[in-house]
């Protein structure tokens, strides 16, 4: 998915997102471009009732500290419409995934590889 959203700060931001189903959950992992590299952040959700509610946070040497939510309206053949926030900041904030096309590479070049998924244990939303 590419997003597009609000800061805290009201300056806009843009990149890619990678969603994969992992069961019952969802493995959700952004990747924001940033002029010092790439911002990561990486969550679990959950579907419910037309929802996609995640909880995300970022990486850390023994896991991710989770930090924000954010829950995505879903529907059918259209963007996933989020709304999320954070303990730290005053109010909630609205970012957009619009799918992308078939082949398109989920991260940007700086970022590292990660193992290939076993099709088997994951699906993509």
């Amino acid at each position: 998915y590419s997003v597009q959203g609000t800061n805290p700060s009201g300056t806009p931001y843009s990149g890619t997102v990678e969603i994969t189903a992992k069961g019952a959950t969802f493995l959700v992992h952004w990747i924001l471009p940033t002029a010092d590299g790439n911002d990561e952040s990486y969550g679990i959700g959950i579907l419910s009732h037309g929802l996609l509610v995640v909880a995300a946070g970022q990486p850390t040497p023994v896991g991710v500290l989770l930090s924000s939510v954010v829950a995505y309206t879903v529907k059918p053949g259209a963007p996933l419409e989020g709304t999320w926030a954070t303990p730290s900041a005053r109010g909630v904030y609205k970012e957009v995934l619009t799918k992308l096309p078939a082949g398109h590479p989920p991260a940007s070049p700086q970022t590292k590889p990660r193992a290939t998924p076993d099709p088997k244990k994951e699906r993509r939303l």
